[in-house]
């Protein structure tokens, strides 16, 4: 559950080199403000493989060219 954010700096009529845009991921434990009881968890094998016991708060990291797609 990535969540992806990008957005465009202001372009003045007199810059003389284009601006690139800029994007980032937010990660999913920005969402969630407490750890509710009964959330999904991991086996012990794919909690190592993920780096996180619990599933909502699983987040691959795919680099941010998929971010700058969107444009």
């Amino acid at each position: 559950m990535n969540i992806y954010i990008a957005s465009a700096p202001f372009l003045s009529p007199f810059q003389p080199c284009p601006a690139l845009p800029k994007a980032f991921i937010v990660p999913p434990n920005q969402y969630i403000t407490f750890q509710p009881s009964g959330l999904e968890q991991f086996s012990s094998t794919d909690a190592l493989k993920h780096g996180t016991l619990w599933a909502p708060l699983y987040s691959p990291y795919n680099g941010l060219l998929e971010a700058t797609k969107k444009w």
